[in-house]
């Protein structure tokens, strides 16, 4: 069994810290020693403080909710949050083999797995992405697309975030909400992508999942 080394010292299994999104594929998948949660990424299964613990210590520490933004409900550029509004959690197991080839682009790390988690609030999405055998990520996407095809980037989730080892974490404002609509509609619409230097055009993928509280 696979532990999560948090902040602390706290080790939780990895079923517990990734809920119901593809537990067992992905402890298979990563079955590489323990990985360790960067202090300012730490996350809580306790429903009571769910939300408090995604947006200020899973998310919030790349500026999106610092000074108190989240708490009194306007956003750094001006826009207003819900503060209330409901969370929607989804996750992906990511694995080279799962991109799709087009002429000209270099895709498929074939050593490389990644697992990522998500969260909707309002107009914003955080998310945490963890790898192991493929490169630093040079871009960490969301696309438009079912399994076996290809389509467009709809986020941009490195454009606001942090990397620590082998974790990145931070979450984005999504301006066109029909994109986030889409996601809690039907996630399996929607994929994560992974790129590396070496891999441009996409290192490792996997499509949405809905998953449990993080």
């Amino acid at each position: 069994m696979m532990n999560v080394e948090q902040a602390g010292g706290e080790r939780k299994t990895w079923q517990r810290v990734m809920g119901r999104v593809a537990a067992g594929a992905a402890i298979s998948a990563l079955a590489v020693g323990a990985v360790s949660m960067p202090a300012g990424a730490a996350t809580t299964a306790a429903p009571s403080k769910a939300s408090v613990a995604a947006a200020h210590n899973a998310a919030a520490h790349n500026g999106a909710a610092h000074n108190g933004a989240a708490h009194n409900g306007t956003a750094h550029n001006g826009a207003t949050v819900t503060v209330n509004s409901r969370s929607y959690y989804f996750g992906a197991v990511l694995l080279g083999r799962n991109e799709v080839p087009e002429p000209g682009k270099k895709v498929n790390d074939r050593d490389g797995v990644a697992v990522a988690k998500f969260r909707i609030k309002g107009d914003r999405m955080y998310y945490l992405v963890q790898w192991k055998r493929t490169g630093k990520p040079t871009a960490f996407h969301i696309h438009r697309g079912k399994a076996g095809t290809n389509g467009p980037v709809v986020i941009d989730l490195l454009s606001a975030g942090k990397i620590r080892g082998n974790t990145a974490f931070g979450s984005v404002r999504v301006a066109d909400r029909s994109v986030l609509a889409g996601i809690k509609k039907n996630p399996r619409n929607w994929y994560a992508n992974l790129h590396t230097q070496r891999f441009a055009d996409g290192a490792v993928r996997g499509q949405l999942l809905k998953s449990g509280r993080w």
